[in-house]
């Protein structure tokens, strides 16, 4: 049956099969190259249909857009300042969207990590262990005073924010909060994994259309590799076209 197959009909069925294997491609791809080998060396086909396999699979990435400019604003306006936990959650929205901190380093965010004088945060990042040091803008500053002034539960905990009901704990869902001002802002819910994370995402992605070199924005986002900004360039659509190359020969390779 296999014997009158062309190297086009493998490479076409391999092409139509491989979606279906989305978490699998490559284990399709060894066990249908290794199939096809054996049959030839069988002598069931009399030619090698293995080689219309490809010996490699490219990595499949999953881009997801943050939060647009609109949208961080309807977040913001939502979250009612005059409750404990309508401040926290805005001061803690506010940073991630001028800072573009990870959930777990602005729920972690402590005390002593504010340097007021300066205007900075330096923090040592949780998921990296390096530590990072930011720029704190008015609005954010301004935000997380009110919080300890007037909203925050008497504690002599270092974290910065806290659960508003006893026992005081610093805060271990942020996107959970978000998730509900998300809904109170009637942002679309049905776009998945849109949550605390999308502030960091908007926020790459607003550098890189600031035309911020790609390293900057690595230091920014307190990334260990270069290669981790990846995904905000493909989010960004004037990353894509910088990175495009151009029809038009080159004279001086020719």
């Amino acid at each position: 049956m296999l014997d009158g197959a062309t190297l086009k009909q493998i490479s076409d069925t391999i092409t139509k099969l491989a979606p279906n294997y989305s978490s699998g491609t490559i284990n399709l791809m060894v066990a249908a190259r290794g199939f096809l080998h054996f049959l030839h060396e069988s002598e069931v086909t009399r030619t090698d249909l293995s080689i219309a396999v490809p010996a490699l699979v490219s990595t499949r990435y999953t881009v997801r857009e943050g939060f647009s400019i609109d949208e961080i604003h309807k977040l913001l306006d939502v979250a009612d300042r005059t409750t404990a936990a309508g401040c926290r959650d805005y001061a803690m929205m506010m940073l991630a969207a001028q800072t573009g901190l990870r959930a777990i380093d602005i729920r972690l965010l402590k005390r002593y990590e504010i340097d007021w004088h300066r205007k900075e945060i330096c923090i040592m990042q949780d998921k990296t262990s390096k530590g990072l040091r930011l720029p704190l803008k008015p609005e954010s500053g301004n935000a997380i005073a009110d919080y300890l002034l007037h909203y925050r539960p008497k504690s002599d905990l270092p974290f910065v924010f806290l659960c508003k009901n006893k026992p005081f704990r610093p805060m271990s869902h942020f996107s959970g909060r978000v998730s509900v001002h998300k809904c109170n802002a009637e942002i679309d819910t049905t776009i998945p994994r849109r949550g605390a994370h999308s502030f960091r995402r908007a926020f790459g992605t607003r550098l890189l259309e600031a035309q911020v070199p790609i390293t900057i924005l690595s230091q920014l986002l307190g990334h260990s590799h270069i290669d981790s900004a990846r995904p905000y360039l493909s989010a960004s659509e004037q990353g894509l076209k910088n990175c495009a190359l151009g029809l038009s020969q080159n004279r001086k390779g020719w």
